[in-house]
Order: structure tokens, then C-alpha cells, then sequence
């Protein structure tokens, strides 16, 4: 979730400041943007909407995409193939 610290501070906002607009402890949003911590879904389209981005850039979604792709890819060839 190293994305949300890039739009938070884009947007000006604090990290106490969205804690407070999620109604959750200043500590926990710090553990998610730290990636101790995850948020739940709900949690993380909300962020979205308050940092002004979609969940797949908040995530990084393609970064995550082209890390795995090849492996599943790699894995659903050989359950085909057994």
C-alpha cells in the first residue's frame, strides 16, 4: 500500500486527517500506509474516494499484475498439461 502515501501527500491530507475521516485510529492508517497492516476492502475503496484515485492505482494493481502474471500463468499450463 506504498501508493497511499504518494496520494495522501499529493492531495495535502494527513494521516491523522483521513484516520479521522474513516473513523479509525491515526495508528492504524499510519500501519497500512507503512504495509504492516491491510486494509479490508471497504477501508481501501473509501481511501480511494477520499485520496481522489481508483483502487487499482492505489494498490499499484499493473505492478502487482506483472510480478504474478508469469507464474500463474506458468502454473495453469501444467494443470492443463496434467
Amino acid at each position: 500500500m506504498l501508493k497511499m502515501r504518494e496520494f495522501r501527500l499529493k492531495m495535502g491530507f494527513s494521516q491523522a486527517y483521513i484516520a479521522k475521516v474513516l473513523g479509525i485510529p491515526p495508528s492504524t492508517y499510519a500501519n497500512w500506509e507503512q504495509g504492516t497492516r491491510e486494509p479490508n476492502i471497504d477501508n481501501l475503496a473509501k481511501i480511494a474516494i477520499i485520496l481522489d484515485c481508483t483502487v487499482d492505482e492505489l494498490i499499484d494493481f499493473k505492478k502487482i499484475h506483472d510480478e504474478i502474471s508469469e507464474d500463474i500463468l506458468e502454473m495453469i499450463q501444467k494443470t492443463k498439461k496434467a
